[in-house]
């Protein structure tokens, strides 16, 4: 979902902000036996920054998974690791690469599932 007004034009990595984008997507489509993945695009002109945001209705983690997401060689636990596979660097990583290019990749709280934001600086 684009929500403009967006800018024509961004000056980024754009291998980088693929790589970034399909982890996001990929885990939540991996994560989500049921319901829905979604990709929504903004553009905050205020503080001049693109923000990516992918949700997704599948499970969700508790706050003690929460704490570990974004290190590395980290999953939510060994059944998860059993069920999707995965090495655990796919977080830590992106999260490596949104600071690389000035930006940031945080989870947001929400009642069900999971919500990644990627936030990229525009220049002018």
């Amino acid at each position: 979902q684009l929500h403009f007004p967006l800018p024509h034009y961004i000056n980024t990595d754009p291998t980088r902000l693929k790589q970034i984008l399909l982890n996001l997507c990929n885990n939540a489509i991996k994560f989500t036996d049921h319901g829905k993945v979604e990709l929504q695009v903004y553009f905050d002109s205020y503080k001049r920054r693109l923000i990516f945001v992918v949700s997704d209705s599948g499970v969700g983690m508790s706050e003690e998974q929460q704490l570990r997401l974004f290190t590395a060689f980290s999953q939510g636990s060994s059944a998860i690791n059993r069920k999707y596979g995965g090495t655990g660097l796919g977080l830590y990583i992106s999260k490596q690469l949104a600071e690389q290019l000035n930006g940031s990749l945080y989870l947001e709280a929400v009642e069900a599932g999971n919500k990644f934001v990627l936030s990229l600086p525009i220049q002018k």
